[in-house]
Parts: structure tokens; sequence; C-alpha cells
């Protein structure tokens, strides 16, 4: 939908400088061509730069091409800002249609970028080499023939065009330039069509801004065509689309770097977990075992052996939970959280887990972490404590996100002495993990009615 109301903005705005006598939008600003070209290369080579990136870490066909297409466009730019102040010489004559050619080219690369599937290539290194190379011998072979032939060149658009006003389309260019401008056209609406096929396939906001640029680039390509002030003196309504053009690249350009950051702090964030699960394992969930096999080792009949053995066992799988929490996925979704901790928990607990879940339950990370260890305290409790055969746990998302674990086990009576024990189990910790993230924490038991635990988030 930003894709269509950029295109349908565009083109309301071309009709109404086109058709509207009222609506005016001529000026005249020799330097600030200069200015448009120079913010045109240092966009189009950021954004270069960070799709090469990418392609270093995707490996991707199309993000290589996106990168040649960008490299292209800010060298297009460069060309563009080097014509001489004098355009009937013949090196503004080359470097004029040496610009325009240029700038087709990178159209078309563009255009072949966001048609392009998911293919990757074997050796990226290689491929690097060869998409520099292809983009010198597009600069470096039209330059030798255009060099060539310079003395029979024709002027692209003729510098003294003084149009004062915008109220009319003026096809003065030359024939050939003006093709140029019309096959751009075509490429930058094929680029937009299929960067927007692609952002909606992947959810990548780089291309879906990309998409956006190319409205604007096809924009501008069409108001080059009706008023073809790309090497005249006088600024259009194509100069204007073309700064939008810029403007949007950058802005992709941002969102990219932005989401490079959080990937790499997500990354580091994720190392840092796995180096403490691995200190913890070889460390303090080791030293449990081994105090585990030694307690066990002494009579069992004694009711503070039994204490210190289930204290122990509890502290290890305290510990093991924690080590499969630090190395779990940053991004799991909860389902998929809530079904590995279900089933570690109820084998763990000697039981059986029914699961219930709603997929595509949206939480946060930390909102992610209390469900999932409410969870497994409360199947751990019930095959443990309460000998339960099995353990439902449903996690439903209506108005509110609704996670239940029940079970037909023996029961107890909250408000008696019994509670203090399950306190020790691990009660509290539930009703504060609870708080933690906002949500609210029922407990309903009876002695031989089972326990249903309920957080309501």
């Amino acid at each position: 939908m930003l894709v269509c109301w950029v295109a349908v903005a565009a083109t309301a705005v071309t009709d109404a400088v086109s058709l509207l006598p009222a609506v005016r939008f001529a000026y005249y600003a020799p330097g600030l061509h200069i200015s448009l070209e120079t913010t045109a290369a240092l966009a189009a080579a950021l954004a270069s730069y960070l799709a090469f990136g990418r392609f270093r870490r995707s490996g991707l066909v199309s993000d290589l091409l996106l990168a040649s297409a960008l490299l292209l466009m800010a060298l297009a730019s460069v060309i563009a800002g080097l014509v001489p102040s004098s355009p009937e010489s013949l090196t503004a004559v080359v470097y004029m249609w040496l610009a325009a050619g240029s700038g087709v080219a990178a159209a078309a690369v563009f255009a072949v970028a966001s048609l392009v599937q998911e293919r990757r290539v074997h050796d990226t290194g290689r491929a690097e080499r060869r998409a520099v190379l292809a983009v010198v011998a597009v600069i470096a072979v039209p330059t030798a023939l255009l060099t060539a032939l310079a003395h029979v060149l024709p002027i692209t658009v003729e510098p003294g065009v003084s149009p004062g006003t915008s109220e009319s389309p003026q096809l003065v260019g030359h024939p050939v330039m003006l093709a140029l401008q019309l096959v751009g056209l075509a490429l930058f609406t094929t680029a937009a069509v299929g960067f927007t096929r692609q952002a909606n396939r992947t959810g990548d906001d780089f291309l879906r801004w990309l998409g956006v640029a190319a409205v604007l680039g096809a924009a501008a390509r069409a108001n080059y065509m009706l008023y073809p002030s790309l090497y005249s003196d006088w600024v259009y309504t194509g100069d204007a689309f073309r700064l939008l053009f810029c403007i949007v690249i950058l802005g992709a350009a941002a969102q990219q770097i932005r989401k490079e950051w959080e990937a790499a702090a997500e990354a580091a964030v994720f190392e840092e977990r796995r180096r403490l699960a691995r200190d913890l394992h070889d460390g303090l969930a080791q030293e449990l075992g081994h105090v585990l096999r030694c307690v066990r080792r002494l009579d069992a009949g004694e009711p503070q052996v039994a204490q210190i053995s289930g204290g122990i066992g509890r502290a290890l799988d305290e510990s093991r939970r924690a080590i499969a929490a630090l190395t779990e996925p940053l991004d799991e979704p909860l389902e998929t959280a809530l079904e590995r901790a279900a089933h570690e928990a109820a084998r763990r607990a000697e039981t059986r887990v029914r699961l219930e879940i709603t997929p595509g339950i949206n939480v946060t990370r930390a909102e992610r972490e209390a469900l999932v260890r409410i969870a497994a305290e409360a199947i751990a409790n019930a095959g443990r404590h309460a000998g339960a055969p099995f353990v439902t746990l449903s996690c439903t998302n209506g108005d509110r996100v609704r996670l239940v674990v029940a079970d037909a086990g023996a029961g107890f009576d909250p408000a008696g002495s019994e509670a203090g024990a399950v306190g020790r189990f691990g009660l509290h910790g539930m009703r504060e993990r609870a708080d933690a993230i906002g949500a609210d924490f029922e407990l309903h038991s009876w002695p031989g009615a089972g326990t249903t635990v309920e957080v309501t988030l």
C-alpha cells in the first residue's frame, strides 16, 4: 500500500504540473544540479556498500546485483556532476551521453536485482570480483567508444532551454535521450514491482524502501522526458523527484544500518549467554551432580538425607533449566519455547504433558521467559509433589494471553499447612515472575481435586 500511495502521489503531482497553469515548478539554478548529483552519488554509494555487506552474509545473487546497480548509479551521478559548464564542448557531450547510458544500465541491473529469486553463489569472493569488473567495463567501454565518436555526437539537451514556467511539457531533447528516459521509466517501474513483492515475501524493510525509491525514480524519468532538465540550467519536477529518490535511498540505508547494529548487539548477547551456559554446565551443574551422587550413597532412610537429596536434585534441575534458557535463540517463538520446556519438565518429573498452544502469540522476550519458567515449574510440581499422571498445558491468545497448567494430582489446601511446603517448591517464585511482567497469577487447588495454575497477561 505504501508503494501504491507513493505512485499515486507522484502521478498526481506530475499531472498537476503538466495540466494546471496555476501550478508552476521551474527554477533557474545552474549550481543546484551539482548538489543533486553529489547527493545522489553519496546516497547510492552508501547503499551499495551496505548491499555488499548483505551479500557477504547471505550469498544471494539479488544482493550482489543490487550492490552493483547502486554502484553504477553512484558513478553515473559522479559523471553527470563532471559535465563542464560549456555544454557545446566535446567533453561535455561525451559526459552527457555517458551519464545517460550509465544511468539506464544501472536501472536495468536494479530491475534485474528485484526479479531474481533466492539464488546463491558458492564463491562470494569470486562473484564480487566479477561484479566489480563488470561495473568497470560498463563505464570504461562506453567511455572509450564515446570519446572516439565525440566529434559526431549530438547534444543531448540544449542548455539554452528557457521555459520560464512549467505549464506544459517540452519534448525538446534529442530523440535518443528521450528514448533512454522512457526505458529508464519502464525499468524503475519493474524494479518497484519486484522489490515490493520481495519485501512482502521476506518482510525485509530495506527492500520495501527500495520499492518506494524505485517509484520515485520512475517518476523522475517520466518528468525528465516531459521536461528535459537533466543537463540544462533549469530545475524541474524531475530533479525534485530525483532528490526524493536519494532521500529514500538514504532512509533505506539508515534502516539497514539500524538492523546491522541490532543484529550485532543480539549476536554479542547470544554469545555471552552461551559463555555463561558453558560456565554453568562445566562448573555448578557438574559439582551439584557430584554432590548428589555422594549423598545418595548415604542412608536413604534418614529424613535429613532425603531432604538434602531432594534439595540438591531441585538445584541441579534449576541449573539445567538455566543452561537451556541461556542457549535458546533470542527470537524463539513462544509456542516452541513452551513445548520444549514442558516436555523437558515432564520428563524430569516423570509425568506426561498434553499441550494446547495457540501458534503465533506475540510477546516480549521477558514475557516469554517468565511464562516458560512458570509453566516448567508448575509441571515439575505436579509430577513430583502431586503425583499427577499427566498435566495439561494451555496457552491461548484472546483479549489477553492466558497460560493454564492443570493437573489431576493430589492437590492441597492453599490456606492450609500444605501451602508452606508448596511455596518451597516454587509457588512464591511463580507469583513473583508473573508480577514482574504485569500478569495476574491465580492458584486453584483442593485436596484430592488437583491443582490449576493460571497466568493472564
